[in-house]
């Protein structure tokens, strides 16, 4: 007690209990940011849906994807570009540090949540769920991989 009281004269109480409250205030916003980021990290750097947040719709994915050209960008830094016709049919160019690869094939809607699933001549088959934040739309891969990107949706 004999410490605290030179401290206790040299500033009054209640300015040292608001210091405190600043300082925890201050540690915990970081911690928020800090949160924030790991969790943004884990999500492979794409955007990531909210809580709550909708897949979209039948009729929704059905529009980005019939005559439409989506040009997207990896949770790992990879780029991709896809061309879709009218008749469920896509042909895609995926970008990597140093190399490319095409590949075309079909694509269709599976399950209650929409999932846009991927049938390949060369590639795997891969089933996604997109989601939309203002004007542009980002989507999980559903299985094992769990990849995510980031794309944009213009008409051809």
């Amino acid at each position: 007690m004999k410490q605290l009281m030179p401290i206790m004269r040299l500033h009054r109480p209640n300015v040292v209990l608001q210091r405190f409250a600043d300082d925890l205030a201050s540690t915990r916003t970081s911690l928020g940011a800090v949160a924030a980021l790991l969790l943004a990290a884990c999500a492979g750097g794409a955007s990531a849906p909210t809580l709550g947040q909708a897949a979209l719709t039948k009729d929704e994915e059905i529009a980005i994807h019939t005559n439409t050209v989506v040009k997207g960008n990896m949770g790992n830094g990879d780029r991709f570009e896809s061309v879709y016709g009218s008749d469920g049919t896509v042909k895609s160019r995926y970008f990597w540090n140093g190399g490319s690869d095409s590949d075309e094939g079909t694509w269709s809607l599976s399950g209650d949540n929409n999932a846009v699933c991927f049938a390949w001549n060369k590639w795997e088959k891969s089933c996604w769920i997109d989601y939309k934040a203002g004007d542009k739309y980002f989507s999980r891969e559903q299985g094992g991989k769990r990849r995510t990107a980031t794309f944009s949706v213009a008409a051809r």
